[in-house]
């Protein structure tokens, strides 16, 4: 039982090192999580059920992706960033959505990718710059 976590760990440990290592850095990371998380931090600890609507287009898109991955009433739990491999690939903002209570066996929870933006758009977006002034 020891032999195959040990190496399940040192499979994880070379995989981490290799894509932290050999990765594209982009400019501003830094800057660009903290946009991506705050662009989306109205949805924290925000519940959500088939009759929720809202004025806002955005959120009303980010319930259809719920609703479409099979989550018609939960609670987004956190909201967290995906860093791009090199800028041909996206960010990635995700909410960890979860159902039901922590004390029933019928909790279910998904990490749901809810926007995903190139670099190089991300950097051009007009709310990203007003971000930074």
């Amino acid at each position: 039982m020891l032999i195959p976590l040990l190496i399940l760990f040192i499979g994880f440990a070379i995989y981490w090192f290799f894509w932290h290592q050999s990765r594209q850095k982009m400019e501003n990371e830094e800057e660009k999580i903290k946009f991506l998380k705050s662009k989306f931090s109205y949805l924290e600890d925000k519940e959500f059920n088939k009759e929720t609507k809202s004025s806002d287009i955005e959120f009303n898109e980010i319930l259809k992706i719920f609703n479409d991955k099979g989550f018609k009433k939960g609670r987004v739990a956190e909201i967290g960033v995906h860093l791009p491999y090199d800028d041909e690939k996206p960010w990635k903002v995700y909410a960890l959505v979860k159902k039901g209570h922590a004390l029933l066996f019928n909790d279910k929870e998904d990490v749901i990718i809810i926007f995903s933006i190139l670099d190089s758009e991300l950097e051009n977006l007009k709310e990203y710059k007003n971000f930074l002034n």
